[in-house]
């Protein structure tokens, strides 16, 4: 039986796995849709998508489609994690894309990087510079 947090969720996305792997092509094109604008289901990927692969070390760039769409949603949205009220007073620049937002002090660096931080995801500072950095860091969550 599980003893913490993490082996719970460890258990649920391994019996996941379990329930998802025999299905076939039909059963996959299943509609699921669970509540939301749809912009966020592609948010939920790409930011956990991240969460995942940064602390494994595995590099990965979605695509800027992708990545433009989300920081696009966040940008308006405090829907569940408060992205539109953590980055206002500082602009968000892009440095891989052509991807730009709001004003006051700069907060520079890869796409991806802006769009954890907008949600929240501390770990991604490492990734930024500019004047707007202390800023927005000060509105993190608190561990």
């Amino acid at each position: 039986m599980p003893s913490n947090t993490w082996d719970l969720i460890h258990a649920e996305r391994r019996q996941l796995i379990s329930d998802l792997e025999p299905l076939t092509a039909e059963q996959w094109r299943t509609e699921s849709a669970p509540p939301g604008p749809v912009d966020s289901w592609i948010g939920e990927i790409v930011v956990h998508g991240a969460d995942i692969r940064r602390p494994l070390g595995i590099a990965y760039s979605p695509p800027v489609a992708a990545t433009r769409q989300v920081a696009d949603f966040y940008k308006n949205s405090n829907l569940l994690i408060g992205s539109k009220s953590r980055i206002v007073g500082v602009r968000l620049v892009a440095t891989d894309t052509d991807w730009s937002h709001g004003s006051g002090p700069e907060v520079r660096g890869p796409i991806l990087s802006l769009i954890q931080a907008m949600t929240g995801r501390g770990i991604a500072l490492s990734d930024l510079d500019g004047d707007g950095v202390p800023t927005l860091k000060a509105k993190m969550p608190r561990p």
